[in-house]
């Protein structure tokens, strides 16, 4: 009897002890000033799934019958949104969240010419604009864009293409396999 209570205990420790962390482990205990204010306007506070982010964002994830893809492992401790955009139509075909310290893949993607625009930070927040949901991140963020393109296969080739790219916000050279430039929340909003 001992026994069995034992392993029982020991499995809802080993089971507690599995839980998913999301980026509201980064939330800290009291709002900043722009968050209080944000909050008056209607923000609250969310976190976000790890992968493709919902259609409410505004960016239906377009999908190719390929399994072209790209494995994201993010380092730091900033969580990451990562607008996936075409370069013929500017438009964004996926719109993907990536926690800190995970490795996310985003399979499926179409045939084409991609850049990519990226959101660093912590404290992510959401406000609805009629059907849709805008959401940012609140604390330390930054904006960026990809100087180098992603190519995709040509339009009737059918092999599949992937990309691997480690992103450590540290800066880590010895780590870093991706060039990029600082854009505006502007710029990285506008679609």
């Amino acid at each position: 009897m001992t026994k069995r209570i034992f392993t029982l205990l020991l499995i809802t420790f080993s089971l507690a002890g599995c839980t998913n962390h999301s980026s509201s482990s980064h939330q800290e205990s009291s709002p900043t000033v722009y968050q209080q204010n944000l909050m008056d306007e209607g923000w609250v506070i969310s976190s976000p799934q790890q992968g493709d982010m919902p259609e409410e964002y505004g960016i239906s994830a377009k999908k190719g019958i390929l399994d072209n893809y790209f494995d994201i492992e993010l380092g730091g401790d900033l969580d990451m949104a990562v607008k996936i955009v075409n370069i013929e139509t500017e438009r964004p075909i996926r719109y993907v969240y990536v926690p800190a310290g995970s490795t996310t893949t985003i399979n499926e993607l179409p045939k084409g010419k991609y850049y990519l625009k990226l959101t660093y930070g912590k404290d992510w927040m959401i406000s609805y604009d009629g059907n849709k949901t805008i959401g940012k991140f609140t604390r330390e963020a930054n904006y960026e864009k990809t100087t180098s393109m992603f190519d995709f296969g040509d339009k009737n080739t059918l092999d599949a293409v992937s990309y691997s790219l480690k992103i450590h916000i540290e800066q880590d050279s010895r780590y870093e396999n991706l060039s990029t430039t600082e854009i505006s929340e502007q710029e990285f909003f506008n679609d």
